[in-house]
């Protein structure tokens, strides 16, 4: 598979140069400027203790709603707060420290995998859709959608452990400016590659074939059937997806379940991020997979039923 995508490069550089120049245009204009300040800003923000005060103050309702280690209520607000990857980064990181058991990390997972809101917000609402309303509403499902499915993977029992996440450096605006550029060139290299992965398989007609029967199951569902692109792209890379989506013009009510949906699900970029931090913890592809779909599945039927509302 490596090496057909090296030969798509080699046979036609032309093509796939622009596709990944075009998939930073869009980095660059759409995600960068929302992500950026807030990578900074909520780095800065734990360091100085703000995120071991709210997973401390958190620590007691996630422990009752999903059974697990007190830690959790700072893995889960961090997780809202600064969006994919980060939940399982620190899920990583707290079972090195042997704060969080194996099962436990698989638990957590299936509602410390978000996206942020600034992403949400920002980034979809108000530079794709230009819809301010409809990031707050897919944020609302999309957070709901994932503590329901905490509940739904919790364990019978939780561990009483102590945890002390506040972290201290002698430069502290030098380490969060490095972190951020860091943290952020690296969402830009997943969306370039996914960028190009997606027109690869636009130019070898995989993306038509697969359209052809989403279409039939959209069009039995009386949605519109220029849906099945923009969904496809999206379970490959989500911010593709959801740019792609935001061009067609649709109504809340159609466009709404979708955005949550690719939300809640990630895309197969996000998920390889997530899967760096937390395959060494001996979850699986199919354990991850398991949850990320369940997590879909509730986030979608709220979005539904919010629709119902509007």
């Amino acid at each position: 598979m490596v090496g057909f995508f090296i030969v798509c490069l080699v046979t036609n550089p032309q093509r796939y140069i622009q596709s990944v120049s075009s998939s930073l245009i869009l980095f660059v204009h759409s995600v960068l400027p929302a992500l950026f300040p807030f990578f900074f800003f909520s780095k800065l923000f734990t360091m100085l203790g703000g995120g071991y005060m709210l997973g401390k103050a958190l620590s007691k309702p996630t422990r009752t709603l999903f059974h697990t280690p007190p830690i959790c209520g700072y893995i889960f607000c961090m997780s809202i707060m600064c969006g994919y990857p980060v939940g399982s980064k620190l899920i990583k990181d707290m079972h090195e420290n042997n704060l969080i058991s194996s099962a436990d990390a698989w638990r957590i997972s299936a509602f410390c995998s978000t996206s942020g809101p600034i992403f949400v917000l920002g980034t979809i609402g108000a530079l794709m859709f230009k819809d301010n309303m409809l990031g707050v509403y897919a944020l609302v499902c999309h957070i709901l959608g994932a503590m329901l499915n905490g509940i739904i993977f919790r364990q019978k029992t939780s561990k009483n452990t102590t945890f002390s996440p506040f972290v201290r450096a002698d430069n502290i605006l030098h380490t969060c400016m490095s972190d951020s550029i860091f943290s952020v060139l690296i969402v830009g290299g997943w969306i370039a590659i996914f960028g190009m992965i997606c027109d690869v398989l636009i130019d070898i007609k995989v993306i038509d074939f697969l359209s052809l029967p989403l279409s039939k199951i959209l069009d039995f569902l009386s949605l519109p059937t220029t849906l099945a692109r923009p969904l496809l792209l999206g379970l490959i890379e989500l911010t593709r997806g959801c740019k792609e989506l935001s061009m067609l013009g649709l109504g809340t009510k159609i466009v709404l379940p979708c955005v949550v949906g690719l939300l809640s699900f990630g895309g197969v970029c996000i998920s390889m991020q997530s899967m760096t931090y937390l395959h060494s913890l001996g979850i699986s592809w199919r354990r991850f997979l398991l949850t990320k779909t369940s997590q879909t599945v509730v986030s979608v039927l709220l979005a539904l039923l919010l629709c119902i509302w509007l």
